[in-house]
Order: C-alpha cells, then structure tokens, then sequence
C-alpha cells in the first residue's frame, strides 16, 4: 500500500514538473512572439511616409519593401467609425500573432473618397456603420 501511494505521490510530482516545465516554455514563446508582433506594427506605422494625404500605394510600397502582403479589403463587416468609408487596404503584419486569426495578424487602412488615409475605430452607435 505505501509503495501504492509513493509511485502515486511521484508520479503527480513528475507530471506536476512536466506542465510547470511546459508552462514556462511555451507561454514565454507566446509572450515574445507577440512583443514581435507589436514592435513589427509600431516600426512598420513609423517606416510610412508623413503625409497629409497618406494613399493605399504609399502604404503598399512600404509593405513590398517590407515583404508583407497587401490587398484590398472588400465588405469590410465590422462596426467601425467613420460611415463612408471609400476603401480599405490590408496589409499582414509579420511575424504573425501565435494562435491567432488572418484578421488579427492585420493591419486595415481606410480611406475617404479622395484616396486619403482616415484614421477609424471598432465602435458601434450614433456615428458608426451599426448605428443600432
């Protein structure tokens, strides 16, 4: 019965170490990718021309030098800020996020009817594309 409980009792320990081991290993890769992912965003935003009227082939030059992929995004299907977008630009941010979904590995840029980049936001009521 004792020898029962001690192979029980280091079984538990060892599989404990296990998952801690494991825990520690894959949430610090988890972690560091998406700092990766974040300073990518950030170093690519800061790399975009200074403009008055930043337009999609601007942003897509930078992609391409960038090695990032870039289309255009059509129904667009979330609520977002301003209504009366004309157009709107993907570009996939690398490294990606881990775990994650096209959109999120996504930058999206919107523009007015003038080809201008605007700058918008998730939101939903009075103002949005989901006034309700």
């Amino acid at each position: 019965m004792m020898r029962r409980v001690g192979a029980l009792l280091s079984l538990a320990l060892v599989l404990g170490f296990v998952y801690f081991g494991l825990t520690y290993i894959f949430g610090a890769w988890e972690r560091d990718s998406s700092d990766a992912h974040g300073e990518a965003r950030r170093e690519f935003m800061a790399a975009l021309p200074e403009s008055d009227c930043l337009v999609a082939d601007e942003i897509s030059d930078v992609a391409e030098e960038w090695g990032w992929e870039t289309g255009e995004e059509t129904g667009f299907g979330w609520c977002v800020a301003p209504v009366g977008v004309a157009r709107w630009l993907r570009v996939t941010v690398e490294p990606a996020l881990p775990f994650s979904t096209a959109d999120e590995n996504a930058a999206f840029f919107a523009f007015d009817a003038a080809g201008c980049s605007v700058p918008w936001r998730y939101g939903s009521g009075a103002g949005t594309t989901c006034p309700d």
